[in-house]
């Protein structure tokens, strides 16, 4: 079951890294306006970009599952540090797909394998690997206090799907299930790549599935206490789940088909404190933005948002995105760029 879930995210990070997505012209439709440009240091070359996180030192976390390097940056594109996990564990499979700072200052990067997350210090110094009952998320987010996972499949249950977020403290031990979310395609959330969850300090939770349009919000507590809906015009709903087999030929013609015929959610951020950001895949080449007011429960945008390229992080009415350089005259392949976007509404 696993041979599918890396095929698409191979095949997902090949496409960003060739097929347009971070490359060529900077300029994305209104109401995005570039700011500046920061080319990263070419010390460590990068295969590809699976996330972008800033500090509030405006310090880049860029992580690169295919050079299995996670690497801090200063806001010029300096190399700061290259992150490893020798001091905690010599042995340890060494495949980071994910990176995160913490509001304490610290560092989690998630990794393809038990035990699933390792800790370190702002610096980039390991500090120890996540609790045993620290499980592989969908999605991930993190507060001052606790980090929360999107799972998709209960250990405990592995004959069925579960969609539901788990609680965990600062070491990664596992607290409790935080809340169930709607399963109503469990097996197209289980399969596709996206980040559906975004924290609040107050311990409020933002999730959206890959299946739908919707935000689901949910209290400290784990209650659902809200449901924002707002279907854009361009949205091309999924209308039934794929089947729960093994069988992998099967399942990557019923993801083509879906890949080319309906609408994707891809990723959620926190634009600013009452602001979501929401992305749709709509095509291999286009995708819709959503900006939701979560005061006001609506979209802000009056008109449609289409962008050519993948956003992977933002904060402070600011987007992040990377643009791939062109091969220069010695047949190198720089480093990319990391191209940094303010939202003008």
């Amino acid at each position: 079951m696993l041979g599918l879930n890396f095929f698409l995210l191979s095949a997902l990070q090949f496409f960003m890294s060739h097929a347009g997505v971070g490359t060529g012209n900077p300029v994305v439709d209104d109401p995005f306006r570039v700011v500046k440009e920061i080319k990263l240091s070419d010390e460590i070359p990068i295969g590809t970009i699976g996330s972008i996180d800033v500090n509030d030192e405006r310090q880049l976390l860029i992580a690169d599952p295919i050079g299995r390097n996670v690497m801090l940056f200063d806001w010029n594109g300096a190399l700061l540090k290259v992150l490893s996990a020798e001091a905690c564990d010599p042995g340890l499979r060494w495949q980071p797909g994910e990176a995160y700072f913490r509001p304490d200052g610290s560092i989690i990067v998630l990794i393809s394998s038990p035990p699933w997350g390792v800790i370190f210090s702002g610096e980039g110094e390991c500090i120890q690997k996540t609790d045993e009952s620290f499980l592989s998320p969908k999605s991930f987010c993190v507060t001052s206090d606790y980090m929360f996972a999107l799972h998709t499949m209960n250990p405990d249950r592995p004959d069925r799907l579960d969609l539901y977020i788990q609680k965990y403290d600062y070491n990664g031990k596992s607290i409790g299930p935080f809340a169930d979310l709607p399963d109503d395609f469990a097996h197209v959330n289980h399969r596709s790549v996206f980040r559906g969850l975004v924290c609040d300090e107050d311990g409020t939770v933002y999730v959206s599935l890959a299946s739908g349009p919707e935000l689901f919000i949910y209290n400290s507590a784990g209650e659902l206490v809200n449901t924002i809906r707002e279907v854009p015009s361009y949205y091309r709903a999924i209308r039934e789940d794929v089947a729960f087999t093994s069988d992998l030929q099967y399942l990557m013609r019923k993801f083509k088909e879906i890949n080319n015929t309906k609408t994707l959610m891809f990723s959620i951020f926190k634009l600013n404190v009452n602001r979501i950001l929401m992305q749709f895949r709509n095509n291999s080449h286009e995708y819709g933005v959503q900006v939701i007011d979560v005061r006001r429960k609506r979209a802000i945008n009056e008109e449609e948002i289409i962008a050519h390229r993948l956003f992977y992080f933002a904060g402070e009415n600011y987007i992040y995105a990377f643009r791939q350089a062109d091969i220069n005259e010695r047949g190198e392949l720089p480093n990319p760029s990391i191209l940094v976007y303010e939202f003008a509404r």
